[in-house]
């Protein structure tokens, strides 16, 4: 869907929605858990729904009712199944660790962006222990049986393949060790699976640069905590967003560090609320490494403020839902912001406001709303062109836009 935006700033309150990664995390662990588990979950999004049809085809009983997901995982799990995935990166890892321990074979299809999408570290540590593997186009064909042992693998290509083999080698009540050969690169996320799993009962010791996992997993009443990635998008406009958890082991709420270099404090009581207290820092730092889906919106939010912008370890934003340098990079461009690319960097000069423009979303759900956010700051309206991908993790985000001041056509 392609849409024409006006510039008009929001204001009000909203409740953030559930996070996608914790979700994802939960109904993995409640597969696994071989018996009922009620997970709370507010909001449903595309990628939440992909890992829904993992449990469904494995032929668990899924019920959700009242902001509930019930996922019973009591009956045996069925065999030479066939999964359909859509977009989803994160739900295509945690199925192939899963699917060779619990030994079942299947044909899993990719979509889109995700058929290009690397998954050559995981796929040779599963050959190496004798799993099968073949790619066909969109699909992925697996069969043979991941056991309880010691596995070692790269950390700094994606924090997905270590969470995967942690996920699905806590099936085995017998321990296994998973060794990182290079330094760990967005630990939250491996962090935030470990919390997953110890709240479904599985054993996660850590040392360094290893982790040694054992279970069995159980089943639970979990609730999946708010989402600070996709709240971003609405604190950044100024909207106060309640509900989030301010010890959360989400890296993305460390993004609120980098708003006070823009001059910005909380003023809420009871959520996150900014407001400009002083002028932004002349020269400002942003680290992606641990929180990569957090440029495009800062680089917004940033690229609106007077001063110099650097955004530095970016190299893995490449391999996200869009080349996110590139994306990032023309979103900007496209702005008025005259940003550049080198040494592993992003670099622009904020210029206070941005000029009306036509955006190409690259099918990347962040690029998306990052462009519709920055139109309440435009001097002159913003079209964008494929909002639909916006789906994949915030399916309410335009209803959200608009209840909260937001303008929009449909063209």
């Amino acid at each position: 869907m392609d849409i024409l935006l006006d510039n008009k700033r929001l204001s009000g309150t909203i409740d953030a929605i559930s996070s996608k990664s914790y979700a994802q995390r939960a109904i993995f662990a409640a597969i696994l858990a071989r018996r009922k588990s009620n997970i709370g979950l507010d909001t449903l999004s595309e990628d939440i729904e992909s890992a829904i049809s993992c449990a469904k085809a494995l032929g668990c009983k899924i019920n959700y009712k009242d902001k509930t997901l019930t996922i019973d995982s009591s009956a045996e799990f069925k065999n030479n199944i066939v999964v359909d995935l859509g977009e989803s990166g994160t739900t295509l890892r945690f199925l192939l660790g899963l699917l060779p321990v619990l030994n079942i074979k299947a044909k899993i299809i990719r979509r889109g962006s995700l058929i290009k999408r690397t998954n050559d570290l995981l796929f040779n540590l599963l050959k190496s222990a004798g799993v099968k593997i073949r790619e066909e186009n969109e699909n992925i064909y697996i069969e043979g049986f991941l056991g309880q042992g010691n596995y070692s693998l790269r950390g700094d290509i994606s924090s997905q393949f270590i969470s995967s083999l942690l996920l699905s080698l806590a099936y085995h009540d017998k321990k296994s060790l998973v060794k990182l050969e290079t330094k760990l690169q967005s630990k939250s996320y491996v962090d935030m699976t470990i919390d997953v799993m110890e709240k479904f009962s599985a054993s996660v010791e850590e040392k360094e640069n290893k982790y040694i996992v054992s279970g069995p997993y159980r089943p639970t009443d979990y609730k999946v905590e708010k989402d600070w990635s996709n709240s971003l998008f609405f604190i950044g406009a100024g909207v106060e967003v309640r509900g989030l958890n301010f010890n959360s082991k989400q890296a993305d709420m460390k993004a609120m560090d980098f708003i006070k270099k823009l001059g910005y404090e909380n003023i809420s009581n009871c959520g996150v609320k900014i407001k400009k207290q002083r002028e932004a820092d002349e020269y400002r730092i942003l680290d992606a490494k641990d929180m990569p889906d957090t440029v495009p919106i800062l680089s917004v939010l940033s690229a609106k403020e007077k001063g110099f912008t650097k955004i530095v370890n970016v190299e893995r934003l490449k391999y996200k839902e869009s080349d996110r340098i590139k994306s990032s990079l023309d979103l900007l461009n496209r702005l008025g912001v005259k940003a550049v690319y080198k040494d592993d960097s992003i670099e622009f000069e904020g210029r206070g406001s941005f000029t009306g423009a036509e955006i190409n979303t690259y099918n990347d759900h962040r690029i998306a709303m990052s462009a519709i956010i920055a139109s309440s700051f435009s001097e002159d309206k913003i079209k964008v062109f494929g909002t639909e991908c916006i789906d994949k993790s915030y399916a309410n985000f335009l209803d959200d836009f608009k209840r909260l001041g937001g303008s929009y056509s449909v063209i």
